[in-house]
């Protein structure tokens, strides 16, 4: 049996010499650059401890005589069960396997591992191939080996340290022998005599560490860099056993004052044994911390008063605090040793100053709390304070933060006013607040100033001037003279204001006015303006989200009547109800008042030469009134009463069409009852042959037009 040769790593320096010239320099390289350490090289023979065969997956364990039978090289051999697979193919389902118990120490390192097989064929019949899987914890590799030969012995030697080349893989070592008949072979069995692994490992060698020492250090300190080496080269790991701190490698950072343990170790290589760790101690001492004391001016309102304690660094915790020697906080005025002792775990400090309270007065406004529909212009006033700070948005101001008072506040949509009294000494007022709710009343000239004070408000982003929508921020009632007399329009808060017809407009562009008489035409014929008023952006359609109220005089003498309501974008034509909630009013107090959800020209209508002619005339006869004569609905009788009944007679049958008169019953160019009877008979039909005299505009069709034509050319006979 040939032996195994070990591995060796390294250079023989002698025996390589012929490469070198015989100076120092051979000397230095091997002695110097090549340093190893002192390795005991152990070489152990495994032999199997149990085993099976296995055939078409029925698996024969070995018996303990089959082990003794490959655990020497005595001609004592295991047999196969039966015989090898046909030519042409391993069968995983039929094998040998041999199962080994090292013990090979972890922490080895391995150099060798060879496979020693003796075996034979059973009988003259030859297997063809042969081949060994090895097992290296995780997977099988396959290792081709030399097939005998007829009976012949042979001995394989197979070197697996290409797979199993640690400790770990050479305890989980199993081997499994294969094997597949020549051609011409009709039964092929095989006996094993020797199997055996041969394994050559190293042990490691001792190594000590050197641990600089640790200087004493104060908290607050820079990370620093531990030092320690070790006799292997090997590099050396720190750890903190205890202490206040932390390490990232090798530096190590404080985190507090106390007492710090490090410990340097090298845990050990294939080469080196773990050596025994070294620890270092070393004290961190409290770094020093600046207290500042603050509060220490105060108001006298007979509740505790303390002061405040503040340190540098920033937001350390356990500040005492006694005044005249107590830490009860006072409350009667006066003057206190106030003494502030830092207890912290990593900070030392201390501080001294003195605590006065006083007597102050806090602000007051020059107008009352409430509600005002004007814009307030409040001053604000505090008896020998040394300054007034007030905030608007809600916030609460002191002495050091919120807006300095130094000129009157106006104050244009509902707001409080916070304030507090500041004095020199360091004292200041409780905090007031002053509340004001502002239902504006303007004239138009102002309200370029609401739109500067935020009364109406845009998007975020958007230009006053070139905006999507309006969005009023407070109620505003914006309020047109005209003589003694004033028209309102009344915006209510949060209402959005959109165009029409979509897009931008111009915030700064919004007017009310009440526009000439003469400027506003295209209304129905007969219809008779009692009054207008233009509230919007001229010539711009206007919409609001929620409806707007609207107040328009027209005299105390129509107290009582019932008007109509009409809207126009112009203020010219296209005058429709249409955006108008309730199109009709009833004046009071010489008012009419209405709602509406777009802009921008509005006007005050009505027919009262219906009404008089109707009231003049003695036919005991009533008419009714389409729908369409006041646009909103509902139908009106009347009765005329006063025209003698011959007249109509006499003068009243159909016979000819006089449209510029609107006279349809005579010659005579009087429109009379008969006329407005015949245009009620036919109300709300065609034109035909029968109703073609009731047509007075010639439109094919009886309607409110005729009705109206007949109207303006009422008269009595």
């Amino acid at each position: 049996m040939t032996a195994t040769p070990f591995r060796t790593v390294g250079v023989d320096c002698i025996s390589n010499r012929r490469y070198f010239s015989l100076t120092a320099a051979l000397f230095l390289l091997c002695g110097f650059f090549l340093p190893a350490p002192a390795h005991a090289s152990t070489t152990v023979d495994y032999f199997v401890t149990s085993g099976t065969d296995t055939v078409s997956g029925v698996t024969i364990p070995f018996i303990t005589l089959d082990v003794t039978r490959v655990d020497a090289s005595d001609n004592n051999r295991k047999k196969s069960a039966v015989g090898w697979p046909s030519a042409g193919a391993y069968d995983e389902n039929k094998y040998l396997e041999f199962v080994f118990t090292p013990s090979v120490p972890s922490n080895v390192i391995i150099s060798s591992v060879v496979i020693t097989h003796e075996w034979r064929n059973t009988n003259s019949t030859s297997v063809g191939f042969a081949r060994l899987e090895v097992w290296d914890g995780s997977a099988f590799t396959n290792f081709p080996v030399t097939a005998s030969v007829g009976t012949s012995e042979i001995t394989t030697v197979t070197d697996i340290f290409s797979v199993v080349d640690t400790a770990a893989k050479v305890n989980a070592l199993k081997v499994r022998f294969l094997a597949y008949r020549n051609t011409f072979a009709t039964l092929a069995e095989t006996s094993h005599d020797l199997f055996k692994i041969t394994v050559v490992y190293d042990l490691p060698a001792d190594q000590t560490i050197t641990f600089d020492d640790i200087l004493g250090k104060t908290y607050g300190d820079l990370p620093f860099e531990l030092t320690a080496t070790s006799t292997s080269g090997l590099p050396v790991a720190f750890t903190v056993t205890s202490g206040p701190a932390t390490l990232e490698g090798s530096t190590l950072s404080i985190i507090g004052a106390g007492t710090v343990t490090v410990r340097a170790a090298q845990a050990g290589s294939g080469s080196y044994n773990a050596a025994t760790f070294v620890e270092k101690i070393f004290t961190v001492g409290k770094a020093s911390a600046a207290i500042t004391l603050g509060n220490l001016g105060h108001a006298y309102d007979g509740t505790a008063t303390s002061a405040t304690a503040t340190s540098t660094p920033s937001g350390l915790s356990s500040i005492l605090l006694t005044y005249n020697g107590t830490t009860t906080p006072p409350t009667e005025a006066g003057s206190y040793a106030v003494v502030a002792t830092l207890d912290n775990p990593n900070y030392a400090g201390s501080a001294t100053s003195t605590l006065v309270i006083h007597s102050v007065v806090s602000p007051s406004p020059s107008a009352a709390a409430g509600t005002y529909s004007t814009i307030q212009n409040i001053t604000l006033t505090a008896t020998s304070s040394d300054s007034i700070r007030y905030t608007t948005d809600g916030s609460t101001p002191s002495c050091e933060s919120g807006t300095m008072y130094s000129s009157v506040i106006a104050i244009a949509k509902t707001k409080t006013i916070t304030a507090i009294s500041c004095y020199s000494i360091g004292v200041s007022g409780s905090v007031s607040e002053f509340s004001y709710v502002i239902n504006l009343k303007i004239p138009p000239g102002d309200l370029g100033a609401a739109i500067a004070n935020g009364i109406f408000s845009v998007p975020f982003g958007a230009a006053t001037s070139s905006t999507p929508s309006i969005t009023l921020a407070e109620e505003l009632a914006v309020t047109v003279s005209e003589g003694s007399s004033s028209h309102s329009v009344t915006l209510p808060r949060g209402v959005l204001i959109t165009r029409t017809s979509g897009g931008s407009l111009d915030a700064g562009a919004l007017t009310a006015s009440v526009p000439d008489a003469g400027s506003i035409t295209g209304l129905a014929s007969g219809k008779t303006l009692r009054a207008a008023l233009q509230w919007g952006i001229a010539g711009q359609g206007l919409e609001f989200s929620t409806p707007i109220s609207l107040e328009i005089v027209v005299g105390t003498d129509h107290n009582g009547e019932v008007f109509d309501i009409e809207r126009s974008v112009t203020g010219a034509d296209g005058w429709t109800s249409e955006g108008i909630v309730v199109p009709t009013c009833t004046i009071v107090n010489g008012a009419c008042t209405f709602q509406a959800t777009k802009a921008s020209y509005y006007a005050v209508t009505h027919l009262p030469a219906a009404a008089a002619a109707i009231q003049s005339s003695s036919v005991a006869e009533v008419a009714t009134i389409p729908s369409g004569y006041r646009s909103g609905g509902g139908q009106t009788s009347v009765k005329a009463t006063s025209r003698p009944a011959a007249d109509i007679a006499a003068g009243c049958s159909m016979s000819q069409r006089n449209l510029s008169q609107g006279d349809q019953n005579s010659t005579s160019g009087n429109v009379c009852i008969g006329t407005f009877n015949l245009l009620m008979i036919h109300w709300g039909t065609s034109s035909t042959s029968a109703t073609t005299e009731a047509d007075l505009n010639n439109d094919s069709r009886v309607d409110l037009l005729d009705f109206n034509a007949l109207m303006i050319r009422w008269s009595s006979l």
